[in-house]
């Protein structure tokens, strides 16, 4: 027993200071009674200490990209060509000058003569067509107030006139005038009128 014992304590050192992963247990001498056999002891090696901060195998992560603060400006993409123009707004009607009607200028000449009177009509800016000529009594149409028929006005493409008539004398009270009517007819308000006494 003493044997085996010692034994077991040679296999123990041995297994401390890593001689081998199996240990022989010594043959007894001739003539000593053979101990039972023992089967072998695996005794595992001691693994290596591990290291505080192992090497990693993974690279580091790259640095972010630096965007700069101010951003680049905007584009403007074109209008397509085939984009349509929006309408123009409608402009009301009250906003719209009516056409000015031309200013019409009349000028009499009135001369006397031994048993006549000389009326010498000139007009411009009339309106085209024929325009009855009268001497009424103040500027009014009515046929009330009708004195004499004078040769009518008839402008030209400037809408200028002139016209000479000669009547019998005599007098002609205050207020005579000679007015000229919108047409050919003597219907209506006169267009212009100049008064001669």
């Amino acid at each position: 027993m003493i044997r085996l014992a010692a034994a077991l304590a040679a296999l123990l050192l041995a297994a401390a200071c890593g001689v081998g992963a199996q240990a022989r247990i010594p043959a007894p001498p001739l003539g000593a009674p053979q101990p039972p056999a023992t089967e072998p002891v695996a005794v595992a090696a001691d693994p290596a200490p591990p290291t505080e901060n192992p090497p990693s195998l993974v690279p580091p992560p790259a640095a972010p990209e630096t965007v700069p603060s101010t951003p680049p400006p905007a584009l403007i993409a074109p209008a397509p060509a085939s984009a349509a123009l929006p309408p123009l707004p409608a402009v009301p009607a009250a906003a719209v000058a009516p056409a000015r009607a031309p200013t019409i200028a009349l000028q009499v000449g009135l001369t006397r003569r031994p048993g006549v009177l000389v009326f010498a009509v000139t007009a411009t800016g009339l309106a085209p067509g024929s325009h009855a000529t009268h001497v009424h009594l103040g500027c009014s149409g009515s046929t009330t107030t009708h004195l004499l028929a004078l040769v009518p006005l008839t402008p030209g493409p400037a809408g200028s006139a002139s016209g000479v008539s000669v009547v019998g004398a005599g007098g002609l009270p205050p207020g005579t005038t000679v007015i000229v009517y919108p047409g050919p007819q003597p219907v209506g308000d006169p267009v212009a009128c100049f008064r001669v006494a």
